[in-house]
């Protein structure tokens, strides 16, 4: 080799350096190759059935349930009944002391016979020419008002005594004789029975605005196993309540059987009317729940896309979608925590 050509060499090489990088891009074959996508399970929403219903737990009290009180105040005498017991319409179920209130007739008895003994007086004196018209209308018009005191007064001896005004269980004895009782102050709860069964429930507002009168529910007794009631709802409070946020649903329950009692524990499914439409997926596609608000993956044009949900409640393994899902959507059921928004997917079976 000459002299020449030994100065060139190293020259070349320097001068020329991607010439050798461009070799190893020409010998590696995965240099350039897309990602591999990730596989993924999906399946279309289905009809949510079983988790579309609204469920709550409560306590069953008569429909008619009454807070039972004295008129007046006074001392208790006796209380006839305790919690528990069944009265009948008219069974009188306590009494105040009556010395109180008979005082108060015996006053206005005698105070009814002096004005109508001032008043025949007036009539006489009057014929006589003795007083004016006017003094004679004055005695009438204090024997009036002293028979409207004598009637007053026996109507509030009269309702010194507590009267059940409807057949019924005792649900609370409020009252022990020897107390001093204010007027109107509950003594007994008497839970009628005659008019049906109440299931009165505290439910998320989310569930809670679901339902309108009239939705068909069912009723479970856990003292009753293997029995179930047919119910409807019957009102949904105007307001939430403020501390806990929840809202106040009566169900009326059908007890054709005449089973149930006042005061036991009871789980009431209802039916909404969005129920038929309402969709469910399984539980495994979750990617985020927080409350009633989730997260899933929807496959689209071969990737995977976050899609924002609004959940409802969960049985068998499905979880209820109110809103974010239509029925033709591809949802990642399987995988679904491996792959990002986004992300390149291909499909494969379970």
């Amino acid at each position: 080799m000459s002299a020449f050509r030994r100065h060139m060499l190293p020259l070349l090489l320097v001068g020329l350096p991607g010439l050798a990088g461009c070799g190893a891009r020409a010998t590696d074959p995965d240099a350039d190759a897309a990602p591999t996508p990730r596989p993924v399970v999906v399946a279309t929403p289905s009809p949510a059935g079983a988790a579309a219903a609204v469920r709550a737990t409560g306590r069953l009290e008569g429909s008619d349930e009454l807070r039972l009180s004295f008129k007046v105040s006074g001392v208790v005498a006796e209380v006839a009944v305790d919690a528990g017991d069944n009265v009948r319409a008219g069974e009188v179920l306590a009494r105040l002391d009556r010395t109180e209130t008979g005082a108060a007739v015996e006053r206005a008895a005698q105070a009814l016979t002096k004005a109508e003994r001032d008043l025949a007086r007036a009539e006489e004196m009057f014929a006589r020419g003795l007083i004016a018209r006017e003094a004679r209308d004055n005695a009438a018009t204090a024997r009036e008002v002293a028979a409207a005191d004598l009637r007053a007064a026996r109507f509030n001896q009269q309702f010194a005594t507590v009267v059940a005004p409807a057949g019924g269980r005792i649900k609370a004895r409020l009252a022990e004789p020897g107390e001093v009782v204010a007027a109107g102050q509950p003594v007994l709860t008497l839970a009628g029975e005659s008019r049906g069964w109440l299931l009165r429930a505290a439910l998320a507002d989310r569930d809670a605005l679901r339902l309108a009168a009239g939705d068909a529910a069912e009723v479970r007794v856990d003292a009753l196993p293997g029995r179930r009631f047919p119910s409807r709802v019957a009102r949904i409070a105007g307001a939430a309540d403020p501390a806990t946020g929840a809202i106040d649903v009566e169900f009326a329950v059908d007890d054709a059987d005449s089973l149930l009692r006042s005061g036991l524990v009871a789980r009431v499914e209802a039916t909404p009317a969005d129920a038929r439409s309402m969709l469910s997926v399984p539980v495994s596609a979750l990617l985020r729940a927080d409350g009633g608000e989730g997260k899933v993956l929807v496959v689209a044009d071969g990737r995977a896309r976050s899609r924002a949900v609004v959940l409802g409640a969960i049985a068998d393994g499905r979880v209820a979608v109110i809103s974010g899902l239509a029925r033709d959507d591809a949802v990642v059921v399987g995988g679904a925590a491996y792959v990002d928004d986004g992300e390149a997917v291909r499909l494969v079976s379970e």
